[in-house]
């Protein structure tokens, strides 16, 4: 219990230390920080079972979603850039 207490009073002290020089990230971390605990909660019912159990899709998923999230990025600074040349 104290543990967790001590976990919780450095990520809260590192919370507002970030806070203060870099509130993008902040509010980054407060608004992911529940979205990858859903997530996990969603994904550990796969992860305590055998291996038999995981689903096709869940090895590659990561990778999949970071071939995506460039794809968006490209395209969103290809087509809304700005005509320089």
């Amino acid at each position: 219990m104290l543990a967790w207490l001590i976990v919780i009073a450095v990520l809260a002290v590192a919370w507002g230390v970030m806070w203060k020089s870099y509130t993008k990230m902040a509010i980054g971390a407060l608004i992911g920080m529940p979205i990858g605990w859903l997530f996990s909660r969603t994904i550990n019912s796969y992860l305590t079972g055998d291996m038999h159990d995981i689903p096709l899709w869940l090895p590659p998923l990561p990778f999949a979603l970071v071939a995506i999230i460039l794809l968006v990025v490209g395209a969103v600074i290809w087509f809304g850039g700005d005509d320089k040349a």
